[in-house]
């Protein structure tokens, strides 16, 4: 029961199909009550007026105490004493039409819940791997949004390695300090996290071949911020000295030191976004390419759109092969497609 231990195990009648909470459940308001100078409304159209909360003998609430405007239709019965004869299935609109039993018994626990293996509770000894990808719009005003971001990232971390502990009735408690057990009775959220991959991408993919708001290089104008195609920002020249390998993403594994020291390269890594990307955001398109795309172009050029009878170049189709820089390794090249259109 709600405030108690004890469990309901009486029989529980099935909902009336005619009072259902989206046809019987609506606003009132107090329409009439035993203070004289009280501020009662009137009722509209299809309302009645009708007593539903009577004063309680000491005479407090007497502000809530009264009538109510309740619809038409509702006014004849109360519906705190329905008769419970009348929603037997026997009768009629009570989940007949579902074949529902006349009553329901009620789901009690006998015994305290267990908590099942899933992917997301293994056992602490077990190594957790997880990589992670940041996708930031970089574009012009971004910067306070990502100073939001800069300033939990590693607390996010913190929490992902050491995560805080629970109690069988829900009940969070603060993380035990690096390397100690919960208290009794408590457990892990879920198990740490051993084994930590930090990726970074930009919301800058250009402006989709026009070379015109942001222009890839060898155009005018071209700003290399607005040009991230996705890459790691680890990998661009303004991510470097970040903490980041080879490939542009930081690091961190169980038993290496540096823990805090991958707070703060997340931290500097945020700072290299900034916010001069391009105003035409690919977010979406952004993370997709990078953890998707089976074939992401290295660029667009602009060509005759095919059936067109004019000679604009008002389309763009890939200009090379895959960009390296994302794939891992080279993709076969998709039926039909020409080595270095790429696929249209």
């Amino acid at each position: 029961m709600p405030g108690g231990s004890e469990a309901v195990t009486g029989a529980v009648s099935p909902q009336r199909l005619d009072r259902r909470a989206d046809d019987a459940v609506y606003c009132s308001c107090r329409c009439g009550g035993a203070d004289p100078a009280g501020s009662y409304c009137q009722c509209d159209a299809g309302f009645e007026c009708v007593e539903r909360i009577a004063p309680l003998e000491s005479g407090t609430a007497t502000d809530l105490a009264g009538s109510y405007c309740v619809r038409a239709r509702d006014a004849a019965a109360d519906p705190l004493t329905l008769d419970p004869a009348s929603c037997e299935r026997s009768v009629g609109q009570c989940g007949l039409e579902l074949g529902l039993p006349p009553t329901i018994e009620a789901l009690a626990p006998t015994a305290p819940r267990t908590h099942t293996a899933s992917p997301y509770s293994l056992p602490a000894q077990q190594q957790r791997k997880l990589d992670l990808l940041f996708m930031v719009d970089n574009s012009i005003g971004m910067a306070s949004p990502e100073g939001v971001l800069r300033r939990s990232v590693t607390d996010l971390l913190a929490r992902l390695v050491n995560p805080i502990c629970v109690d069988e009735l829900g009940n969070s408690f603060p993380a035990p300090l690096p390397g100690r057990d919960c208290a009794q009775g408590q457990r892990r959220q879920f198990a740490p996290i051993t084994d930590l991959h930090l990726g970074f991408v930009s919301s800058s993919l250009g402006d989709v071949g026009a070379n015109v708001a942001c222009p890839t290089q060898g155009f005018p104008r071209f700003v290399p911020d607005r040009v991230d195609m996705a890459h790691l920002i680890g990998s661009l020249p303004r991510g470097q000295g970040s903490g980041a390998n080879a490939q542009g993403f930081l690091e961190w594994q169980s038993g290496q030191a540096g823990f805090a020291q991958l707070g703060a390269n997340a931290e500097r890594m945020l700072d290299s976004v900034g916010e001069n990307g391009c105003g035409w955001e690919g977010s979406l398109e952004s993370w997709y390419r990078f953890l998707i795309d089976p074939y992401p172009y290295q660029g667009l050029t602009r060509v005759v759109c095919p059936g067109s009878l004019s000679t604009a170049t008002n389309c763009v189709q890939p200009a090379t092969g895959p960009d390296a820089r994302i794939l891992l390794d080279e993709p076969p090249e998709p039926e039909g497609a020409q080595p270095d259109a790429g696929a249209p």
